[in-house]
């Protein structure tokens, strides 16, 4: 397979479990090893200083994770999946750097749709809104478009200057321009899957600045050559963070290792893990989502203000089942693999096939209050639940191909440890974020804090992961320059 003749299937040489109990000198701790972390890392050794990663979990990634098919043929994301070349251009740079192949996402053809399972299901072609009436299409495209207004009037770089819009419930916001019909329920089915959970539980104000930080609504939306959604990578994402972490000086970076100290002290920063090792740095950047530095003794605590937005968000319980055939049956019937069912569990899907590779796939996207009932059904009828639902909506002339799969892959983010859900901590509503959210970013001492949260811009996407990243980077190198002078 072409992906093996480019990338290693050896695991990295990452350093070999120690119980040295004398601490160890670096000039920066990163803590955690997804995209963000390995960036900051790059630009740390790149700037000249000496740099370790310390990662709980026994593999680079974060919420990047790929895997090999059972025949060999290809690869798939269990984690984040798409990019676009111009608007990511710092995830694309990435691809092109470590010699990755993008694949466009495919969407010829008709997707099917269905308002509920007691409905009949209709096939529409893409790009386009289901066959609903006029006046409930004009109410869904009035949100998209009251949206890009709204946002324009958010401050990217203060929350605090946001104070003018009311922090209401996302849901409420739907509710209030629309009402309880298909333009609230599809915008819902939206919101499920970009964050992971529900309307109800996202505070208005946080959401516009998530749809400003991507370029507005379209942009966020799209599968198409200027949205969000336009390219997968034929070598799996976690490429990426594994070329990134390869690349850093031998012995840099630590698996298995969860950190559960940072004390603060006047001779350094001292960094514990559990499994005995400290670390003295003079600069630490914490890389893992907010409600995961529960998990972190911080000394002195980390301000009141950064604490209390700590225990104020929360990651989506999202979750991807992937179905792979030996040819795309529905590409022959004239679809182009994309289900939207507003009755769940899977309320979109997505053709994440490698042609070359003569992989064929269906992503099937389950969010919010879907993700918790199916994660908790027994594992002999999660893939069973999820072939029912879309045989059902193909009709009696297609659908027993539905159940026609030669592999099934599921992932359930919320019962990963060190993950705990993805794809981006949200804020509850009820101010939060216009009162609290400056505190995200704020460094605290010689502790400062990326991942893709923190970004100005594509927050909760690769993108912003990458960006936080670089800027937390810039930030300490910064910071170690100026004490040498």
């Amino acid at each position: 397979m072409a992906s093996q003749s480019i990338f290693s299937t050896d695991k990295p040489a990452f350093a070999a479990p120690r119980h040295d109990p004398n601490v160890q000198d670096v000039d920066v701790v990163v803590v955690g090893a997804g995209l963000s972390g390995l960036q900051a890392a790059t630009d740390v050794q790149d700037a000249g200083f000496s740099c370790v990663v310390l990662e709980a979990k026994d593999r680079v990634g974060g919420k990047t994770l790929s895997t090999t098919v059972e025949n060999g043929r290809g690869v798939v994301d269990l984690g984040a999946a798409w990019i676009n070349d111009t608007t990511h251009y710092k995830m694309y740079a990435l691809f092109r750097k470590f010699g990755c192949e993008p694949i466009v996402q495919k969407m010829a053809g008709h997707e099917v749709f269905r308002m509920s399972a007691q409905d009949p299901s209709f096939k529409t072609q893409w790009p386009g809104l289901p066959a609903v009436d006029e006046v409930e299409r004009r109410m869904f495209e009035k949100i998209a478009a009251d949206m890009d207004v709204d946002c324009q009037s958010i401050d990217l770089h203060d929350s605090v200057a946001n104070g003018h819009v009311e922090d209401i419930p996302l849901g409420e916001y739907f509710r209030r321009k629309v009402g309880d019909g298909f333009a609230r329920r599809l915008w819902t089915a939206w919101i499920h899957d970009l964050t992971g959970t529900d309307p109800d539980d996202i505070g208005l104000v946080y959401w516009l600045d998530f749809v400003k930080s991507a370029g507005g609504v379209e942009s966020l939306l799209s599968d198409g050559p200027a949205g969000a959604q336009y390219m997968t990578n034929r070598h799996g994402n976690q490429t990426i963070s594994q070329r990134l972490a390869e690349n850093l000086a031998l012995g840099s970076v630590y698996l298995s290792r969860p950190v559960n100290g940072i004390t603060q002290t006047n001779t350094g920063t001292l960094v514990e893990t559990l499994s005995g090792e400290s670390f003295r740095a003079r600069k630490v950047l914490v890389s893992i989502p907010t409600p995961l530095y529960r998990h972190i003794r911080f000394s002195p605590s980390l301000p009141s203000d950064k604490q209390e937005y700590v225990d104020s968000v929360y990651l989506g319980p999202y979750c991807k089942c992937l179905l792979l055939y030996s040819s795309p049956w529905w590409r022959d019937a004239g679809f182009n693999g994309s289900f939207v069912d507003l009755s769940g569990p899977v309320v979109f899907s997505r053709d994440v096939s490698s042609d070359k590779d003569k992989m064929y796939a269906i992503s099937c996207l389950i969010g919010g209050q879907y993700a918790l009932k199916w994660s908790r059904l027994p594992k002999s009828r999660r893939v069973n639940a999820i072939k029912d639902q879309l045989a059902s909506m193909m009709g009696a002339e297609h659908g027993e191909k539905v159940y026609s799969t030669i592999q099934t892959i599921e992932k359930a983010w919320a019962n990963e440890p060190f993950i705990e859900g993805v794809p981006c901590p949200m804020p509850a509503p009820g101010g939060i974020w216009p009162r609290l959210g400056n505190a995200l970013r704020r460094s605290f001492g010689n502790v400062h804090f990326i991942g893709t949260e923190t970004a100005i811009e594509w927050k909760g996407y690769m993108e912003g992961a990458v960006r936080a990243g670089e800027r937390g980077a810039a930030e300490v190198v910064a910071g170690l320059k100026a004490a040498k002078r």
